[in-house]
């Protein structure tokens, strides 16, 4: 019975609720995983060591692909991550096109990342996550004043196994 009055707790206090969950776009292959003890580096984020609980959000598209990273805090059953957070690289934007005549896009100082473990007490590679999260992109050349809004609110699993 705790358990379940911990997650109440961390969902308000997060300010998160698992009602109107994105939906992956037609035509589209999804996947909403998360890894612990890890990080990405490069301009092609690529995983390795570290300290996060790297979440990412995968969007494959006929022709492009799509990645949104989230470097979460290792520790607690909640976290939350501000504007501040996003403009020192907690939050990674990646997306590929090879026929594409498209500029990059990158996070900028405005939005917010935040989730909650739905079950708190659970062995991390049973864990259900519900991660929500609204990042400004803007074109990373500054050749443009070019914006756009990603929102994703969806339940992340394990992409690893422990037991």
């Amino acid at each position: 019975m705790q358990t379940a009055c911990t997650k109440k707790n961390d969902l308000e206090k997060v300010g998160i609720n698992d009602a109107n969950l994105t939906t992956c776009p037609a035509n589209s292959d999804c996947d909403y995983l998360f890894t612990e003890n890890a990080d990405v580096e490069g301009t092609v984020p690529t995983f390795k060591s570290g300290n996060y609980r790297m979440f990412w959000a995968e969007i494959s598209e006929p022709g492009v692909d799509s990645k949104l990273y989230i470097k979460a805090p290792m520790t607690g059953n909640s976290f939350l991550l501000d504007k501040s957070s996003i403009v020192s690289g907690s939050v990674v934007w990646y997306q590929s096109c090879a026929a594409c005549l498209m500029f990059p896009l990158r996070p900028i100082s405005d939005g917010y990342v935040k989730g909650v473990n739905l079950t708190p007490g659970r062995p991390a590679d049973q864990a259900k996550w519900l991660v929500e999260a609204k990042v400004i992109l803007e074109d990373a050349s500054g050749g443009s004043t070019f914006r756009d809004t990603l929102y994703v609110k969806q339940h992340f699993y394990p992409n690893f196994v422990y037991n």
